[in-house]
C-alpha cells in the first residue's frame, strides 16, 4: 500500500483580508463654506447690508421729499389766494375809505399768520429732515458692526461644524477598523480551517 503526498499547504497573501484605513482630516471652514455656498466675508456682508440701507432710505427720502413739496406747494397756493384777495379789494369800487383800510388790515393779518405758520412748518420739516439724515448715518454705522458680528458668527459656526465633522470621521474610522479587523480575524479562521483540511487530505492513505 502506497501513500499520496500532495505536499504541505502554503499560506497565500490574499487568503487573509487586507485593509488600509483612511486617515481622518480636519476640513477647513472655507471649504465647508464653499461646499454649501456660505459667504462669510465681512466686506461682502457689509456691502449687502449697506445696499439694503441705501435702498430703504432712498425710499424714505423720496417720501419725505414728496411731503416737503406738498407743504411748499400748499404755502404757494395760499400766498396766491391772499394776493388775489388784495387785488380784488383794491379793485372794488365799493370798498373805500375806512372800510377799505380795515379790509386790507385783515388781509395783512391773515398773510402774517400764514407766514408764521409757514415758518413753523418749514422749521419742523427741517428738523425732520435732519432727523432722517441722522437715522441713516446711524444705520450705516450699525452696518459696520453688524457685518463684523455676522462674519464672526458664521466663522464660529463653520469652525464648530468642521470640528464636529472631524469627530464623526474619527468615530467612523474607528468603527471601520473594528469592522475590518473582525473580517480579517474571520478570514484567518477560515484559512486555518482550510489549512487543516488540506493537511488532512495530504496525509490520506490510499
Amino acid at each position: 500500500m502506497a501513500t499520496l503526498n500532495l505536499g504541505a499547504p502554503t499560506l497565500k497573501q490574499n487568503d487573509v483580508f487586507q485593509y488600509t484605513p483612511s486617515k481622518p482630516t480636519l476640513t477647513s471652514g472655507a471649504n465647508l463654506a464653499q461646499q454649501f455656498g456660505i459667504d462669510f466675508d465681512e466686506n461682502a456682508i457689509f456691502n449687502k447690508l449697506r445696499n439694503a440701507t441705501l435702498s430703504e432710505y432712498a425710499t424714505k427720502n423720496q417720501e419725505f421729499g414728496n411731503t416737503e413739496n406738498a407743504f411748499y406747494q400748499g404755502m404757494y397756493q395760499l400766498g396766491n389766494t391772499a394776493a388775489d384777495a388784495i387785488r380784488r379789494a383794491n379793485a372794488s369800487s365799493i370798498a373805500s375809505g375806512a372800510s377799505k383800510g380795515v379790509t386790507q388790515a385783515n388781509i395783512l393779518t391773515s398773510m402774517l399768520g400764514m407766514q408764521g405758520e409757514g415758518a413753523k412748518g418749514a422749521t419742523d420739516l427741517a428738523k425732520q429732515r435732519n432727523l432722517l439724515k441722522q437715522q441713516q448715518a446711524e444705520a450705516e454705522s450699525k452696518n459696520v458692526v453688524d457685518a463684523m458680528n455676522a462674519s464672526n458668527l458664521l466663522k464660529q459656526d463653520l469652525m464648530q461644524n468642521s470640528l464636529t465633522k472631524y469627530g464623526f470621521d474619527v468615530q467612523g474610522n474607528a468603527a471601520e477598523l473594528q469592522f475590518y479587523a473582525a473580517l480579517d480575524a474571520a478570514a484567518k479562521e477560515q484559512w486555518a480551517a482550510k489549512y487543516q483540511a488540506d493537511l488532512a487530505r495530504g496525509a490520506h492513505w490510499i
